[in-house]
């Protein structure tokens, strides 16, 4: 523990957000389709992490930026998946899931949540709607993909890196909420859900590194999609 006692394994959670931006970087490409929705998403999420960090050094909550974030994050995620469908049936609703997830977002946030704390409801549910999203993206694309291995398709490594994501979102509120006041075990669960976005951004990373390399080589393959996992450290008690 260190710096206002903020565990190592926080920082490297909030640096990896910024890894699918510094892969399309390093490798010069230019995101199409899904890929430039995820990009913007990780590069939201490369703000939010900077700014909440910068928050909990200085003893203050950050817990808020979430949930003034999660409508958009939301919104660019579902849009990328979409791009991703194989049936215009499935594009379509997640495309109307979004104002939908946007809408609950909103009364959840004024009936139920505290903003200065863990979200228990929103993020959770909304998390839970972006892990379904990927998870089915990455089996039907995975059922219906004809040609080359997995390991060289973009949408793989990266729907991969967001059920990673989605699935420590999902839990790391309710959870906090379960563990009541142990501020101990309430640590130590932060630093599981930081290791696990941690690996989810070096896949969505990958993804975004398959993509330029089967460009270059001729090869058709869908945009790739880099989301960012948002994972700030705890912040100071409000």
């Amino acid at each position: 523990m260190q710096n206002l006692g903020i565990p190592w394994p926080l920082y490297m959670s909030s640096a990896s957000v910024a890894l699918p931006a510094l892969a399309t970087l390093l490798t010069r490409s230019r995101p199409r389709g899904a890929a430039r929705w995820i990009l913007a998403w990780s590069l939201l999420n490369t703000l939010l992490e900077g700014v909440g960090m910068a928050l909990a050094l200085t003893g203050r909550n950050n817990h808020w930026l979430k949930y003034a974030a999660l409508p958009a994050e939301t919104a660019l995620v579902l849009w990328a998946l979409a791009e991703w469908q194989t049936r215009d049936v499935a594009r379509l609703t997640l495309r109307l899931a979004i104002p939908l997830a946007i809408t609950v977002w909103g009364v959840l946030v004024a009936a139920v949540e505290n903003t200065s704390t863990f979200s228990t409801a929103a993020e959770p549910l909304l998390s839970v709607l972006g892990l379904a999203a990927a998870a089915w993206t990455l089996v039907d694309r995975s059922m219906n993909e004809a040609e080359g291995g997995l390991a060289g398709q973009s949408w793989f490594w990266t729907c991969t890196g967001l059920c990673l994501y989605f699935g420590g979102t999902s839990t790391m509120g309710p959870l906090a909420t379960l563990l009541g006041g142990d501020r101990t075990l309430v640590d130590r669960a932060y630093v599981l859900k930081s290791m696990i976005t941690v690996v989810a951004f070096l896949f969505i990373a990958r993804g975004v590194t398959c993509q330029v390399h089967r460009r270059q080589s001729g090869a058709s393959s869908s945009p790739v999609s880099s989301p960012s996992a948002s994972s700030w450290s705890p912040s100071a008690p409000p």
